[in-house]
């Protein structure tokens, strides 16, 4: 049980851990006649407080690490809010509180956090985990207008830390697998320095920069483009903007060293291959880089794009899967070439980039669409309830609304249509692309890093410490959440469903989904009803 307040204090700050499983559910935020988390739980905490003190509270100043929406799920959540009224201890024990919630729903943790603390602001980082049943990756009909023909991409070896079924435990302080790798592959490319040796007053540590005058260098260099890049973050919250954008650096946050590092590095190659091919072009009379010459260039494909004739298609009669069907779904498994296919489209998401094209309602020239993921992995695939799932996690400062969801349909319509992988790089680009939305039943929020709070708060009882409570986590996860999900796509096979849709409007998707991995014109239409005869 959670330390009761103390004194008499008419307004005190409660910080909530718990965990759900989101079938059922609307959300996690309260909602006017839906059913959701925040109802069941804020309402089993006031029933405790009227039983036992007969007073009247209110709940203020709510906020949550991150918003889930309808059918989707958390393992590790926080929720904080104020609350007007006289301290009772009796609100704060976990054993009566879980009583009155369904076993779906379990509070691990009630902490008194400081005045300055805020689930959504305080919060450095989000990791998601999206499971995955592989036979979605199984090809589509012939008949359907994306069945493209095989294409043999070189792929390089991914290089990763650790193994994979340990997913992101390599991470600290939101710290990047791609910064370790890019400090690696600094150390192996500049020559080794002489070892020094230790004497009186010397210390024999080793320096941070293996290349002299590295930090130096990286300093004028952070000097002049951070005051660009810091243009790009995302101010005022809107509608199609992430719910946990609007204080994009909170007090707490960490300072980022080697990760910037990694950053500009990555900016700086940008702009030397820039200036390269702007060198070659100029030499062969190719296009021209110049900004007049960019809009000419953009405005003209943008009117092609326009005016293109419209087409018409009928909806596919793409008939229901017969049970022989399903046996064989169930028992399709992901060849080793669509895996490290999926390894390689995964981590083109990773770093910075233009998600308008997966927040609904965004544009591409709106600055707060750079959005920067710090990592996402792909676990190796493994089996349960005799089918065959990958994991795939994800994790950055803040997601938009379907964001993820957007994000693993695109790498499962690409492998499963052949289309080169070019166009998840593409979809960053000024065209605009209209990529469906996974099922959120598979969408489970993993892990809210609160790592530099509670370094600051050190080992006091305000902390959030998931690490403490590790043992009705990883039951509720697994449990409550996992073979739940496991199960039931046995059985009833939404993502089959949800692939038989997208193949029956297959012809509204191959202005992207083609052979050549670039944005065509989107002319495709579903062919409207004849009219009704006059009376």
């Amino acid at each position: 049980m959670a330390t009761a307040p103390q004194g008499d204090s008419q307004t005190y700050k409660l910080a909530i851990l718990f965990g759900y499983n989101g079938k059922g559910y609307a959300g996690l935020e309260r909602t006017k006649g839906a059913k959701t988390i925040e109802n069941d739980l804020l309402t089993a905490m006031a029933t405790i407080a009227t039983q036992h003190s007969k007073q009247k509270i209110t709940f203020v100043g709510i906020s949550r690490a991150s918003t889930t929406e309808e059918g989707e799920h958390a393992a590790r959540q926080v929720l904080s809010l104020e609350i007007m009224g006289t301290p009772d201890p009796n609100m704060l024990d976990i054993d009566k509180v879980n009583a009155l919630l369904p076993e779906s729903v379990r509070v691990y943790a009630i902490t008194r956090p400081g005045t300055d603390f805020s689930a959504r602001r305080t919060c450095e980082a989000r990791t998601y985990e999206y499971l995955l049943p592989t036979f979605v990756f199984a090809p589509p009909p012939a008949s359907t207008h994306y069945a493209n023909p095989v294409q043999e991409e070189n792929l390089e070896p991914l290089v990763t830390e650790g193994p994979q079924e340990s997913l992101f435990k390599t991470l600290k302080r939101a710290g990047t697998v791609s910064r370790k790798q890019s400090q690696r592959r600094m150390q192996t490319s500049a020559p080794a320095p002489p070892v020094p040796t230790a004497s009186a007053g010397t210390s024999s540590a080793p320096q941070p920069y293996a290349v002299p005058g590295a930090q130096k260098f990286i300093d004028q260099e952070k000097k002049g483009l951070r005051g660009f890049f810091s243009s790009l973050r995302r101010g005022k919250q809107t509608e199609a903007v992430p719910a946990d954008a609007e204080n994009p650096r909170s007090p707490t946050a960490p300072t980022s060293n080697g990760d910037d590092e990694d950053f500009f590095t990555t900016v700086r190659r940008s702009m030397s291959r820039r200036a390269t091919t702007r060198r070659q072009n100029s030499m062969r009379g190719g296009p021209s880089d110049a900004p007049e010459e960019l809009e000419r260039r953009f405005t003209e494909d943008e009117d092609a794009l326009k005016n293109a004739e419209p087409v018409y298609f009928d909806p596919l009669d793409l008939p229901e899967p017969t049970e022989s069907d399903r046996i064989r779904l169930r028992n399709y498994r992901l060849s080793e070439r669509q895996f490290e296919l999926l390894q390689h489209i995964v981590s083109l998401f990773r770093g910075t980039h233009n998600f308008h094209n997966y927040i609904p309602g965004a544009q591409y020239d709106d600055p707060r669409c750079y959005m920067r993921i710090l990592n996402i992995e792909c676990s190796r695939p493994e089996e349960h309830a005799g089918m065959e799932w990958v994991r795939i996690k994800v994790q950055a400062k803040a997601f938009a609304r379907f964001q993820i969801r957007k994000m693993i349909a695109l790498a499962v319509l690409v492998i499963r249509t052949n289309t080169p992988r070019a166009i998840v790089g593409n979809s960053f680009g000024w065209g605009k692309i209209d990529i469906p939305e996974a099922p959120g039943q598979f969408l489970i929020l993993d892990q809210a890093h609160y790592d530099a709070y509670n370094a600051q708060v050190g080992n006091r009882s305000d902390g959030i410490w998931f690490d403490a409570v590790d043992g009705a986590v990883q039951q509720l996860r697994q449990r409550g959440i996992h073979s739940p999900i496991y199960k039931e796509e046995g059985n009833i096979m939404f993502f089959e469903e949800w692939i038989r849709s997208i193949d029956r409007y297959s012809f509204l998707y191959t202005y992207y989904l083609n052979p050549r991995g670039v944005v065509g014109a989107r002319n495709a239409y579903i062919r409207p009803p004849p009219p009704m005869p006059s009376q």
